[in-house]
């Protein structure tokens, strides 16, 4: 499928469902933050995002930030790059 060009870099977003099926699924936090608590973290600027006329959504790389900061740091994961796949599914 080719990219559509819209003129400029975008990034991907996420909507608050998507983050929690990720939170639940990796089992990254056991229990997941609640939906208030992850609007907070968009509202304080610790989540870059934004509130749109669906709801809110998450910029994927300030997630992943987010993830990683929560994370051992071990010396293996020092220079990795994160490997995270988001897949659509409905």
């Amino acid at each position: 499928m080719k990219r559509f060009d819209f003129g400029f870099k975008t990034e991907t977003s996420l909507r608050l469902q998507r983050v929690e099926e990720i939170l639940r699924s990796q089992r990254i936090f056991e229990p997941i933050p609640s939906r208030n608590t992850l609007i907070k973290l968009i509202e304080d600027g610790t989540l870059s995002g934004m509130k749109t006329s669906v709801g809110y959504v998450v910029y994927e790389y300030s997630f992943i930030q987010w993830v990683r900061s929560f994370q051992p740091q071990r010396f293996d994961q020092q220079n990795a790059k994160p490997k995270l796949s988001i897949a659509a599914t409905r």
